[in-house]
């Protein structure tokens, strides 16, 4: 686990270093910090596990620290240090997911405890988004068949909706789909410097953090468009979109406008309402347009992914690369191809990762010459396609390859 310390007192980032590095080798201390501003610049290019932070420091204290983790890294925890005095003040942190409030002096053990409470945590995400990430692709194919005409029948939608194991019941699945706009040409979104991956999750929080109790899923994005269904399960009330603009605005400092929102009592029903071409408030999303050579597109699309893999490569770029529209080339990938867009991309990472290994590239290297800036993403990846760690096939099956390459 990667941990960073944020402190303005020297002596507790020396200590808490120390201690951390000779007594708990498990855990890598990765930087040293002495406010949140230094620590959010550096975890807009590193990966952290956790951080550990004081309240009072200048320039960014660390309620704003772990407010801005919160929005934008959420997986990555908080543990916060500070004087008596503050516990009033440090209470506030609870809101952001903080996982421990230490007070000074530390006692070491109770830190020890509160890592190993963070790595058990860190470790259940891991396994979690491993499994979200394996049908992330296939929600949003369902919600994209669903706005585009995909499904030919009512009994179609059960099978599929039956299939997915949605955390609700199709005769309680009332909800809303919304489309957030950020433009590009906004001053204000310039100032976003952490990626476009995180702004979509940064994003996806504030439509749960302005919703609670619902179920969010961002079903597709353009350069500017964020595309978002939610699930209240009962009919929606008065819906307060101007809150969820006040959230985007206080917590990531962008000017976001909602262009459309349309209800639905049901997903069924609306399937029925959009065949019948009744009309609703949502933007085409079909895309559609003939496509005349489709075996070129194909190909070509194939092309890009294999040049571009090791860049941070998606859906929208690959589909912008053959003209087509996210929603409809998902669709069409995946018809022609036979798998969806990202287990194509890992197909391809994972081989030329394999290649790698017979190397004497580290790893880390790796990692990131495929496309991974998260090692973790790419251990996860790499063992579900091969059943083996990175070090395990280079260690193992490359030995044996070797042994067998001699032997004949």
């Amino acid at each position: 686990m990667r941990i960073i310390v944020v402190d303005d007192e020297m002596i507790t980032r020396v200590s808490l270093k120390n201690f951390i590095c000779s007594e708990l080798p498990e855990y890598i201390v990765a930087g040293t910090f002495t406010n949140g501003r230094e620590a959010l610049e550096y975890l807009s290019t590193h990966p952290v596990d956790v951080v550990i932070t004081d309240i009072r420091m200048p320039l960014m204290d660390g309620l704003e620290l772990s407010r801005m983790i919160q929005t934008t890294y959420p997986n990555t925890m908080v543990i916060i240090i500070s004087g008596y005095s503050e516990f009033e003040y440090a209470k506030q942190a609870l809101q952001y997911n903080v996982s421990n409030y230490l007070l000074k002096p530390i006692d070491f053990d109770e830190l020890t405890a509160s890592l190993k409470n963070c790595h058990r945590t860190i470790s259940q995400l891991q396994t979690m988004s491993q499994e979200i990430d394996y049908s992330t692709e296939e929600y949003e194919l369902f919600f994209i068949d669903l706005l585009t005409h995909g499904f030919s029948s009512e009994e179609e939608l059960k099978h599929r909706f039956w299939d997915m194991e949605f955390p609700f019941s199709l005769d309680k699945s009332a909800g809303f789909f919304l489309r957030l706009s950020c433009p590009g040409d906004d001053p204000l979104t310039s100032q976003w410097i952490y990626g476009r991956e995180t702004l979509s999750t940064a994003l996806f929080n504030m439509v749960r953090m302005t919703f609670p109790e619902t179920i969010v899923y961002l079903i597709m994005r353009t350069r500017y468009h964020y595309d978002f269904v939610v699930i209240t399960e009962q009919e929606p009330g008065r819906l307060d979109t101007g809150l969820l603009l006040d959230h985007i605005a206080q917590n990531l400092h962008l000017h976001c406008s909602i262009d459309s929102v349309s209800f639905f009592s049901s997903l069924e029903k609306f399937m029925l309402s959009r065949s019948n071409k009744t009309k609703d408030n949502l933007p085409d999303f079909s895309g559609s347009k003939t496509v005349q050579d489709e075996d070129g597109i194909i190909s070509k699309a194939i092309s890009f992914i294999e040049t571009h893999y090791a860049m941070d490569l998606t859906r929208e770029d690959v589909a912008d690369a053959v003209f087509l529209s996210s929603a409809y080339f998902s669709r069409f990938f995946k018809q022609k191809t036979g798998m969806s867009f990202l287990n194509f991309l890992t197909t391809v990472r994972m081989k030329k990762a394999i290649e790698l290994l017979g190397t004497r590239m580290k790893i880390n290297d790796i990692a990131k010459a495929v496309g991974y800036q998260s090692r973790n993403r790419f251990f996860i990846n790499f063992r579900q396609y091969t059943s083996y760690s990175p070090t395990e096939y280079r260690r193992f099956i490359l030995k044996m390859k070797e042994v067998s390459d001699e032997t004949t």
